[in-house]
């Protein structure tokens, strides 16, 4: 049995190479195109649910309000990235959500929402986080007296 030229096997892997990923990319293209977009629907019937449970609301209000939500989480994420690229940061950290959330919403209603988000915050920290940064390290190593 004769051996094939390296030149030519490595040729023809690079020809096989190019078939799939010219697929992979076309099967990204069409993931791409079937990907559902973000809805906050299920939110606004809980919400709906826990606070007015026997008032029933119309699928285009439930649209509609998804749609406002989403323009305003677009807004405040674009604000953000903004103050960062100004202060040249490369990622997103509370204190830009705040200065965006301030520079989107009306000066009324702007620090009540961040103290709302505030204290959500703090709750989940404190409800997951717990034992961060309190473990001693004769714990961590097993080490017990």
């Amino acid at each position: 049995m004769s051996r094939m030229d390296p030149r030519t096997v490595t040729g023809i892997l690079k020809g096989l190479e190019v078939v799939e990923s010219t697929t992979r990319k076309n099967k990204k293209v069409n993931a791409k195109k079937e990907r559902n977009p973000r809805s906050f629907s299920s939110y606004v019937y809980k919400l709906k649910k826990e606070y007015h449970p026997g008032v029933f609301i119309q699928k285009g209000s439930v649209t509609a309000i998804n749609d406002i939500i989403a323009r305003l989480c677009d807004n405040i994420v674009q604000e953000a990235a903004n103050i960062a690229r100004i202060n040249k940061k490369r990622t997103i950290s509370q204190r830009e959500i705040r200065s965006a959330v301030h520079l989107v919403f009306t000066p009324l209603l702007a620090p009540r929402l961040v103290a709302a988000c505030d204290t959500a915050l703090q709750r989940y920290v404190a409800e997951n986080c717990e034992a961060v940064g309190t473990v001693k390290a004769t714990e961590r190593s097993g080490i017990t007296n």
